[in-house]
């Protein structure tokens, strides 16, 4: 058997062991007994850590949320509207910062948020501020940029603009990114989704090479084709290449979180999170 091979099974069946059973959830003290320090496989020079994209758990309620981020001791999260209203106020706020100190997961991003108007941009970066995250993954209306631009060195509040892929003419690769913000305050930045760079023809590895600079959060993800129609599979089933993707970012000391966004259906989310998570720890203890 192949020694990488070997390692990514290994690693992929000690995350899977505690999916046997979904738990029932309730208090944060549930959470605070199961905390542990989070494993590092990789290599102590690694810059980057490793989180989970909100969208990934958008079916799953805050506490059942924060409970798997604890089992697989993933502890850095970026979340979405759909755990926590922008319009939410300071009591709720700290209800939810208090439940993810007792989980051992630090809130350090926020999106991915559509801003289509000053309103939406104001809004966005109020809400960060609220949680003390400290970036925000946004999709601006290009013609806001100069807004945003403001609110970044307002706030020293980071956006990462998410690529698409070939679904939505707005931003559909790291450089349409780059082509829009390569003028502008260089906290303004690239949230490189890698599956769909790969399903609009361009490697992540290469795209990451390119546009290292400005890249400052990384979804990972794998897709089952290089084409629009390509779909979400675990980490490893599919067409990127993720070793190559790992060494590139340890060549380039890329620092940012490479958050796990598995875009499948609540039945599909948990197995598919668990395979992707296991197959990169094997990655980065065997590459």
């Amino acid at each position: 058997m192949n020694t990488q091979l070997k390692y990514t099974r290994r690693s992929f069946v000690a995350t899977l062991a505690g999916m046997a059973v979904v738990p029932v959830l309730g208090r944060a003290a549930d959470l605070s007994a199961a905390a542990s320090p989070e494993t590092r496989p990789h290599k102590e020079a690694d810059k980057f850590s490793l989180g989970i994209a909100g969208y990934s758990m958008r079916d799953f309620s805050v506490d059942e949320t924060l409970w798997w981020l604890n089992r697989w001791q993933l502890h850095r999260w970026a979340i979405k509207d759909a755990h926590l209203p922008v319009s939410s106020g300071p009591e709720v706020i700290a209800a939810l910062q208090a439940k993810c100190k007792a989980a051992g997961v630090t809130i350090y991003g926020a999106g991915v948020f559509y801003l289509k108007s000053e309103s939406e941009v104001t809004n966005a970066f109020a809400y960060a501020q609220r949680l003390g995250a400290t970036i925000i993954i946004g999709v601006p209306n290009p013609e806001l940029l100069p807004f945003v631009e403001k609110a970044v060195q307002a706030s020293n509040i980071r956006l990462a603009i998410h690529n698409h892929g070939p679904d939505m003419d707005l931003y559909p690769t790291p450089k349409s990114v780059y082509d829009h913000i390569k003028n502008l305050d260089p906290r303004i930045g690239i949230c490189l989704d890698i599956g769909h760079t790969q399903r609009c023809g361009v490697d992540p590895s290469d795209a990451l090479g390119e546009f290292a600079s400005r890249i400052s959060d990384i979804h990972i993800k794998d897709v089952d084709k290089a084409a629009k129609d390509g779909k979400t599979v675990p980490l490893g089933r599919g067409v990127i290449d993720i070793h190559r993707l790992v060494r590139t970012m340890r060549q380039l000391k890329y620092a940012g979180v490479c958050g796990l966004e598995y875009e499948g259906a609540r039945a599909e989310s948990l197995p598919g999170t668990a395979e992707s998570l296991g197959y990169l720890r094997g990655v980065l203890s065997s590459a």
